[in-house]
């Protein structure tokens, strides 16, 4: 599910000779040779097998682009727009995604732990198999997404928004939802197992196979 260390190696090895290239006339204006910095435009451009720990990319433009066998691992991506990008597979160790818009990209068996997604635009998002243990999603919007069998164990999800979202086999056990919207969500053995539901909203959601032990300020109607 995730990369090994002989891969991510291979990763950095790649970084030398990894090239850079727009997919289609809407995205030519896009640099796709340049250097990863603040602002950065490489919106719709193919970024194959390139380590970018730590990299400085606020506000910088990922919309539509291919991110494949990318390492994002303490990157700085505050408020950017990688909206419809495609990152199956990404680490986002420990990075900062405050504010930044992921609306309907593909974020498959990214790995997340510890990130910081605080207010981040996540609407009808990619979100199967990741792996998010830690990780802030305080004020997140994530209306519509697709989070089968995701791991949100041990995660921050204060005041998001999930209504109307997949969250079939997910694990978000030990985690906060206190004001949290589950609005029309679909919880068919989703793990709540221990987590913090106060003020939440689960309303029009079927509870029957969702596992609710030990929750603190939910009572299963």
């Amino acid at each position: 599910m995730y990369f090994s260390n002989q891969i991510k190696h291979a990763c950095k090895i790649a970084l030398i000779v990894s090239a850079f290239t727009a997919t289609t006339a809407t995205t030519a204006h896009a640099a796709c040779t340049d250097p990863a910095a603040p602002n950065v435009d490489w919106s719709g451009c193919e970024i194959r097998y390139v380590d970018l720990t730590r990299a400085d990319l606020s506000g910088a433009n990922l919309s539509g682009a291919r991110m494949t066998g990318l390492f994002l691992d303490g990157a700085n991506l505050t408020g950017a727009n990688m909206a419809g990008a495609i990152m199956d597979g990404a680490h986002f160790v420990r990075a900062n995604l405050t504010g930044a818009n992921l609306t309907r990209a593909n974020l498959a068996n990214a790995e997340m732990t510890n990130a910081n997604l605080t207010d981040a635009i996540m609407d009808q998002v990619d979100w199967r198999n990741a792996l998010l243990t830690f990780a802030n999603l305080t004020n997140v919007s994530l209306r519509s997404a697709d989070l089968r069998r995701t791991k949100f164990d041990a995660v921050t999800l204060v005041n998001a928004d999930m209504a109307y979202s997949d969250l079939t086999d997910a694990i978000a056990s030990n985690s906060n939802l206190t004001g949290a919207s589950l609005l029309g969500a679909t919880l068919t053995n989703t793990d709540l197992h221990a987590s913090i539901l106060t003020d939440a909203n689960l309303g029009g959601t079927d509870l029957s196979t969702t596992d609710l032990r030990a929750v603190i300020g939910f009572t299963q109607p």
